[in-house]
């Protein structure tokens, strides 16, 4: 049994609308799920990767925030 409610064709659909620049929201209301929902689907398929491009891990994100300063 698949761990995903929707099929495949409508999470790529989401995906390309969120990538061509509709918001979230908006391809949300168009599904008729969730932000969080659609957010979820467009990270697994970012890979979770930051703006740049770079995987974000929770070290890298701790790091970042303290500064990275040394001592």
């Amino acid at each position: 049994m698949s761990a995903y409610h929707y099929p495949i064709h409508i999470r790529a659909q989401a995906i390309e609308s969120v990538t061509s620049g509709v918001s979230f929201v908006d391809v949300a209301r168009f599904i008729g799920c969730s932000r969080e929902t659609v957010s979820k689907w467009y990270a697994d398929y970012r890979g979770y990767l930051g703006k740049e491009g770079i995987p974000v891990t929770m070290q890298s994100k701790i790091n970042t925030e303290s500064g990275d300063k040394q001592e």
